[in-house]
């Protein structure tokens, strides 16, 4: 794909434009970013830092000491609150999403190791 002057990565980025037949995926290698990358959401997914239970447990302290007749108080207080909660929703997006990309990457996987046992010749026994 080529990008109009000024615009698209300013230094070249290996892939970005392959050529025919310079790209090559191997199942072995698709399988094992898959794996770490199904580390990487359990992690996500847990208790430790940076996930959405840590944050939740940091981002607003539990009891909020706000004088309900000051206005611009509880105007911050309800500011934090739908903070919290988009970011707890774009979080819960990312990682919806981050499960389908490695779905995908498991789905490539599997084809490239269908192509691969074609190319060689090996056939499945019945």
């Amino acid at each position: 794909m080529a990008y109009p002057p000024g615009e698209g990565p300013q230094r070249p980025w290996p892939g970005l434009e392959p050529k025919p037949d310079e790209v090559k995926f191997e199942a072995k290698v698709l399988e094992g970013i898959a794996k770490d990358l199904e580390a990487d959401l359990k992690r996500l997914l847990g208790t430790g830092a940076g996930t959405p239970t840590d944050f939740a447990k940091h981002a607003l302290p539990m009891t909020l000491m706000v004088d309900s007749d000051y206005a611009p108080g509880a105007a911050f207080i309800e500011t934090l609150q739908n903070g919290q909660q988009y970011f707890g929703l774009v979080y819960q997006e990312i990682i919806e999403k981050y499960a389908t990309a490695i779905e995908l990457i498991y789905a490539g996987a599997g084809v490239q190791k269908d192509v691969e046992t074609s190319n060689t010749g090996l056939t499945a026994s019945i």
